[in-house]
């Protein structure tokens, strides 16, 4: 059996466990990074779905977290942002989220109106107001 047929069975296996207990959040985070495992562009959207059922089910910031990571790799920096600050309501005093939520929106800034050299400049001056 090779290594896309594990997946495929284990994502199988995942979902008969889903049948029987729904609102395992748990299981749905397991299929998310089983789905993610395969590199499949269309299983990478049913990674999405299944991070936010389970954030839907627990409301924890670490899910959360999760998710914005997965559209910062997307390079979806809106969205990505989006969850930050879901993470950063469910855990406010957890620093390393709220940096990586001003980090996030600064990068949706610059996307579209700074120059490489400036971006240098702000992130300089980014890491030093937000630490």
């Amino acid at each position: 059996m090779n290594k896309k047929e594990k997946i495929l069975e284990k994502i199988i296996h995942l979902k008969k466990e889903l049948k029987e207990d729904p609102n395992n959040s748990k299981l749905y985070v397991k299929l998310a990074k089983t789905y993610l495992k395969s590199e499949d562009f269309e299983l990478r959207e049913e990674a999405y779905k299944s991070y936010k059922k389970a954030f839907k089910l627990s409301k924890r910031s670490d899910i959360a977290l999760k998710i914005a990571n997965l559209y910062l790799s997307d390079e979806n920096r809106a969205y990505a942002y989006k969850y930050f600050l879901k993470a950063i309501k469910l855990s406010p005093e957890d620093h390393e989220i709220i940096l990586k939520a001003k980090e996030c929106a600064f990068e949706y800034y610059l996307e579209d109106y700074v120059e490489d050299k400036e971006e240098k400049e702000l992130r300089k001056k980014l890491i030093k107001y937000t630490t």
